[in-house]
Order: structure tokens, then C-alpha cells, then sequence
């Protein structure tokens, strides 16, 4: 009996360190922004922005609080050639009181395989949904253009004078993909195909 307990601690101190090995190897990035405000009279903040306007000005016209939390890990790695798993998950609210439910928005699940064609070295193959090259004027907030979303696409294949990435993705494009009709909004959804050299 005494050697089975002299065991059970190496065992479990031996399981933590595995656990805490592959807890290190979680890659974690963070994004949080919050802004805060009142009346003169005691009311709360207002925001301003333009009529039809997509955006709104950042500095000093935030009246919400605003976090993604990015989880990603290495799922197989051998030599250079890998699949990475890569999650966001976003949340929002609008800063009313110090307790405020939300629902967490999946903005990014996908996979990414990297130099698994042995003819595209350098190359990443990837499916899901997730932030795909996007661009923006980040004073206002702004993605001008913006195809993120769920989709597949094959990115930076080496073509000597230049980089290829093909995507098809399904989503609403920034600026371009809202209709107006007197104070109605509409978002529509189209799909896009994706060439970029």
C-alpha cells in the first residue's frame, strides 16, 4: 500500500506538468476599447454620427465597451508543415450600468493549413470564418473593404515577382453592401471571390 501512494503524487504532479506544458503552448491575443461620458445634466454619453454614415468617429465618441479574445493553438505541427486552429470571440455592450448581460459573437473559427502543398511552399490552406485581409480607416472605424467571413481561400503563394491569394468568402462587404431607403437599413449578403497578387 505505501508504494501505490508514493506513486499516486509522482503520477499527478507529473499529469500537471503535461496539462500546464500544453496550456503554455495556447497562443492568446487581446482588443478591448471602452469609452466613458455624461451630460452636464446627468444623463448619459451620446455618440454622434452622420446621417447614413457606416462609421463614427473614435476618439472620444465611444459609449460602449468593446473586447475580442483571440485563443489559437498549433493542432499538428511536423517539420514546417502545420494546422493551426484560430478563434475570436467578441463581445459588446453599451455601458448602462456595472452589470451588463451580453451574448459573445463567434467572429473568427477556422483552420489553417500551413506548407502542406510540397509545389506552394510558403503557402497557407484555410477554411472557416475569420478576418480575411482586411482594410480600414481606423480613426473612423472604417473597413472600406472588408470580405471577411466564413469561406475558404488558399494565401501567399510565392510567384517570384509576387504573392497570389485566392478566397471565396460569404459575408456583407464594408462600404459597399448596405442599401439605404429613408431610416431603414438593409445588410445584404453576397458572396465574393477573392484575387489578390
Amino acid at each position: 500500500m505505501m508504494i501505490t501512494l508514493r506513486k499516486l503524487p509522482l503520477a499527478v504532479a507529473v499529469a500537471a506538468g503535461v496539462m500546464s506544458a500544453q496550456a503554455l503552448a495556447v497562443d492568446f491575443h487581446g482588443y478591448a476599447r471602452s469609452g466613458i461620458g455624461w451630460t452636464g445634466s446627468g444623463g448619459e454619453q451620446q455618440c454622434f454620427k452622420a446621417t447614413g454614415a457606416q462609421s463614427k468617429y473614435r476618439l472620444g465618441n465611444e459609449c460602449e465597451t468593446y473586447a475580442e479574445l483571440k485563443l489559437g493553438q498549433d493542432l499538428w505541427k511536423e517539420g514546417d508543415k502545420s494546422f493551426y486552429f484560430d478563434t475570436n470571440v467578441a463581445y459588446s455592450v453599451n455601458q448602462e450600468d456595472d452589470w451588463e448581460s451580453t451574448s459573445p459573437a463567434f467572429r473568427e473559427a477556422n483552420i489553417q493549413g500551413k506548407n502542406l502543398i510540397d509545389w506552394l511552399p510558403g503557402s497557407t490552406l484555410w477554411a472557416g470564418k475569420r478576418f480575411y485581409q482586411r482594410h480600414d480607416v481606423h480613426m473612423i472605424d472604417f473597413y472600406y473593404w472588408d470580405i471577411s467571413g466564413p469561406g475558404a481561400g488558399l494565401e501567399n503563394v510565392d510567384l517570384g515577382f509576387g504573392k497570389l491569394s485566392l478566397a471565396a468568402t460569404r459575408n456583407s462587404e464594408s462600404g459597399g453592401s448596405y442599401t439605404f431607403s429613408s431610416d431603414d437599413t438593409k445588410k445584404i449578403c453576397c458572396e465574393n471571390c477573392q484575387r489578390r497578387l
